[in-house]
């Protein structure tokens, strides 16, 4: 964009300069044209939206009134500033800065080498649209990752081969194949089928349950950078971020509004509306947490919680009893799994329980993991 407006808004034939110089780790970056300059009390709104040093360059020349404002964004979300000032004697000069990716000891290092000294996780993000490759990166970076960036299938499998990402965030709703058929890709060869793969979409992992028991994680658009995080982090360590949640609820609405916040945090959820399917699930697919209500049509849940007590693989599941009523404390020890928490409705929201279910969870995941390290001492 800077580039651009040096060349389209100058005198023909002028000169464009561009320069970079290095400083306490961030990269300056300079543009310089020697067009009419910009009125000094224009300099401070450049770069707002709709904002032209003359609205005669809109008709003549083109122009939204929009490039600087999204220049900013992009340099700020990268953790830089953008600014300009007039050159001394004719033009103007604009600067922006970016932290640098890479401060070596010794810059005389060959790039391959430098390259290979990067122990930062590596991410590819593969998505069509390439201003959400950009958020994404920039978000990922700042956390400490090394991203590398595709905007289609073919160019996603090829990074795969060459760069060896540590998990691949794939976008669901792609031109040709789509993230589906990249993920078959993935899937299908012994090269690549054991790298983690977190799917991107505008729905949640319900729509597509084949598919869901594929990926190690799914996000759903928008995406926060916290849980974007957080999902990475837990697909590089090795265990599924599609953490699946079962809600034992027989209000539909509740269970509906309880099962969209969790989704979108990026959790697989199933829904059971009495105590038969409930257990019935358990059986077949024991998730990573349960959310109860006590009063189900078809018995209480201290009789659920017994049932599953009795049951060796499920007795230490984490709950969340969230009830009508509070709890007596002479009943807390019939209706203990795993680690449980009781939340009463009327005093902890639907997205309060969210943020206990996630708590939750991270325990689950931390517990397994130790317990993946201990047994994997006693191999050794």
């Amino acid at each position: 964009n800077l580039l651009g407006n040096a060349i389209t808004f100058p005198p023909a034939h002028s000169e464009v300069e561009g320069a970079t110089s290095t400083e306490d780790g961030m990269v300056q970056f300079q543009v310089t044209d020697h067009g009419r300059g910009i009125p000094a009390e224009k300099l401070g709104s450049i770069f707002t939206r709709f904002e032209q040093v003359d609205s005669s360059d809109a008709r003549d020349k083109g122009g939204s009134g929009l490039g600087l404002a999204i220049s900013r964004s992009i340099v700020e979300r990268h953790g830089g500033k953008i600014w300009a000032q007039n050159g001394t004697l004719d033009g103007t000069m604009f600067f922006f800065t970016l932290p640098s990716a890479l401060e070596v000891a010794n810059p005389t290092l060959p790039l391959t080498e430098l390259a290979s000294r990067d122990e930062r996780p590596t991410v590819l993000v593969c998505d069509d649209d390439g201003n959400v490759v950009t958020v994404l990166s920039a978000v990922l970076a700042r956390r400490g990752y090394r991203p590398i960036g595709a905007t289609n299938g073919p160019d996603a499998i090829e990074r795969v081969k060459i760069d060896r990402p540590d998990v691949i965030l794939l976008d669901l709703v792609m031109p040709g194949s789509g993230g589906a058929g990249v993920l078959a890709a993935l899937r299908s060869s012994h090269h690549t089928r054991d790298i983690p793969v977190i799917l991107i979409s505008g729905l949640g992992p319900s729509t597509d349950r084949g598919l869901a028991d594929q990926v190690d994680g799914w996000l759903i658009k928008p995406i926060d950078d916290d849980r974007l995080v957080r999902t990475v982090a837990m697909a590089i360590a090795g265990h599924q971020s599609q953490s699946e949640v079962l809600i034992i609820e027989d209000d539909e609405d509740l269970a509906t509004v309880i099962q969209a916040l969790l989704e979108r945090a990026g959790l697989s959820v199933v829904h059971a509306g009495t105590g038969a399917k409930a257990l019935a699930c358990c059986q077949t697919s024991p998730p990573q947490l349960i959310v109860l209500d006590l009063h189900l049509p078809d018995g209480d849940g201290a009789e659920l919680v017994a049932a599953l007590r009795r049951d060796g693989r499920l007795a230490h599941i984490p709950l969340v009893v969230y009830s009508a009523t509070d709890v007596a404390d002479e009943e807390k020890e019939e209706l203990r799994l795993g680690r449980t928490l009781f939340l009463t409705k009327s005093r902890v929201s639907p997205q309060e329980l969210e943020d206990r279910v996630l708590e939750l969870i991270d325990y689950a995941i931390g517990r397994d993991r130790r317990a993946d390290q201990t047994r994997s001492a006693a191999m050794s």
